[in-house]
């Protein structure tokens, strides 16, 4: 299925009524806070949708929200979150939001954005930031799509982003035709789970993906596991026998994050193979220690890189102690939201490996000191089984 918890498709939505909107975005923060620039949520004629850090922080821009929308304006406000300005608030940073006035004209725009989303096609969103209250005469918001424009797509990505794909609030952008302050934010593609294998623990890591903002796919040798009655959340289900070709049918590309679970491990090797001749952004694999050193053994014999296999994630998951499928599916999607934050997992893995060689070494240096301390004390007291001889 294709998600409908996007952003913009959640804006489509509500303009497709007749209905405006307000769309809440933090454009900048500093210091400490529970969201950052790019996090959005829409104030309709019906509630708040979203969040944007909870507490008394968001009743405070749900009460700004609300007054936007019911006087069809838009406002910029700054939030500290210092105790003295929002009391049981004390993260000790700052949050400058924007409650944009959005009427059903935008449709459209957001409907692109929503399509170009589901493609994953390349895009900016520009909006221009008024300062003075209450005049939305010069605002003004416009979605640049690489396909589209890819030269002036082109020039935002190297001269204004510097190649960083992050959301950030601009002094001006007048080369663009902007002036004044702009908040500039990717439209960010949506990352593509691939599990390889649908079995009990694919079952339970498509859900919780899913929760988590992954679109998934799903391909076995076998339609019985690999069909949306199945996985009902799933946006292509894929039976290929012998997993023939499955990158290529799969589409797997840079944004793919692939979790390699074949029924019996007998098509892993087969599927690792494939894959890591791919730019998959996350390669994941089931099984054990042997498992693995057993596979990349073979890998290694048909030429393939140490950086090659540094690549694989195996055994898939953080260390948390999983067993059941259940625990398996969380240990699975934590590394995969770890991956797609930029936080390297690996260092848990390394944890994980270091502790026992840690303990052994830290027991073997406190028995050195231990016998070194006694053998200084008996050198200088004489006390002990081998103190010194009285001369005759």
């Amino acid at each position: 299925m294709l998600r409908e918890d996007i952003f913009e498709s959640k804006v489509a939505r509500e303009l497709t009524t007749g209905r405006p909107a307000i769309v809440v975005t933090i454009v900048a923060s500093q210091g400490s806070v529970p969201r950052h620039a790019g996090t959005h949520a829409i104030q309709t004629v019906q509630g708040f949708e979203g969040t944007v850090g909870g507490g008394v922080l968001e009743a405070k821009i749900r009460d700004l929200a609300k007054r936007c929308l019911e006087e069809h304006c838009s406002r910029r406000a700054n939030f500290s979150m210092e105790a003295d300005a929002l009391g049981e608030m004390v993260c000790g940073g700052t949050m400058e939001v924007f409650c944009e006035f959005v009427d059903p004209s935008c449709h459209n725009m957001f409907e692109k954005g929503e399509s170009a989303l589901q493609n994953g096609d390349n895009g900016f969103w520009i909006v221009s930031v008024v300062q003075d209250k209450g005049d939305s005469s010069e605002l003004r918001r416009e979605l640049v799509l690489e396909k589209e424009d890819p030269a002036r797509w082109q020039s935002l990505q190297q001269s204004v982003l510097h190649g960083k794909r992050k959301a950030r609030l601009l002094s001006d952008l007048a080369e663009f035709g902007y002036n004044g302050q702009v908040y500039i934010e990717p439209l960010d593609t949506l990352p593509v789970l691939l599990l390889c294998g649908g079995g009990s623990i694919a079952k339970h890591v498509a859900q919780l993906a899913f929760g988590c903002g992954f679109v998934i796919d799903v391909v076995d040798d076998r339609e019985d596991f690999a069909n949306h009655e199945r996985f009902s959340l799933a946006r292509n289900c894929y039976v290929l026998r012998d997993f023939a070709n499955v990158r290529e049918v799969c589409g797997v590309g840079p944004n793919h994050y692939v979790a390699i679970m074949t029924r019996g491990h007998a098509y892993d090797r087969q599927v690792l193979e494939q894959i890591l001749a791919g730019p998959a952004r996350y390669v994941g694999m089931i099984g054990s220690r042997t498992k693995r050193d057993y596979v990349f053994a073979a890998l290694r014999a048909q030429g393939y890189t140490e950086s090659d296999l540094d690549r694989v994630f195996c055994p898939i998951g953080l260390t948390i102690a999983a067993e059941t499928p259940e625990q398996i599916a969380v240990s699975i999607v934590a590394e995969l939201l770890a991956v797609k934050g930029n936080v390297s997992p690996w260092k848990e893995r390394a944890k994980e490996f270091l502790r026992p060689q840690w303990f052994v070494f830290s027991r073997v240096i406190v028995h050195l000191l231990c016998l070194l301390f006694v053998h200084v004390l008996w050198s200088k007291t004489g006390v002990g089984f081998f103190r010194a001889k009285s001369p005759p």
